[in-house]
Formats: structure tokens, sequence, C-alpha cells
């Protein structure tokens, strides 16, 4: 799978839980596109758990970064934990979020 930030622009994060960007299309076009990082990142016990959900219910200090030549998107957070402390936790959203065609989509990984 290659990361949808190796084809997306203007990469950013709405309401500390939507990814936004304008994903290049087939024909080289670019379509705005977002997706819910609700539907597919949980929070396992202070740390970021893809295919779990609802992330930010328990979140504070979320934010996007673009980080190295790459400019691969990392999503940061202070998450809760079962003891009720915070831990620092980040998660590459390039590991699981594709470009499909112009439009963001979650996929296994």
């Amino acid at each position: 799978m290659v990361p949808f930030q190796n084809s997306s622009t203007s990469i950013t994060l709405r309401n500390n839980h939507f990814l936004h960007c304008f994903c290049q299309k087939p024909d080289g076009s670019y379509e705005c596109s977002q997706i819910d990082l609700n539907d597919c990142l949980g929070n396992n016990n202070g740390k970021f758990v893809w295919g779990g959900d609802n992330f930010a219910n328990n979140a504070s200090q979320i934010h996007l970064s673009i980080e190295g030549e790459a400019g691969v998107p990392y999503l940061h957070a202070q998450l809760n934990d079962r003891k009720g402390s915070v831990q620092s936790a980040s998660v590459n959203l390039g590991e699981c979020i594709r470009n499909e065609a112009g439009a963001l989509e979650y996929g296994a990984c």
C-alpha cells in the first residue's frame, strides 16, 4: 500500500479527528477528501490502535505534524489510560490511510 501522503497535498487535521487533504486522482487532477479518524483509530490503554474507534473521546492536545523529508503525517495526542493517567501517543497515519482514486480510505494494515 502506498501511503496517501505520496499523492496528496495540503494535509490538515480539522476538529481534532477529521484528516483533510487534496488527493490526486488517476487523471492527475486533485480531489478534496477527508476521513473521520474516529472511525478507524481507537485508544487502547493510552496507545493508538488501528481498527478501533473514537480515540478523540478521551484524548487531549491532539495535533498533526508532517515530519521528515518524506513528509510523514503523524497524529500526536495525550491519551487516557485505564488508571486515569495520561500517556503521550503518536501514530503514523500513512500506515493505514491510502488515497484510493482521489479519496482517503482506511485499509487494514
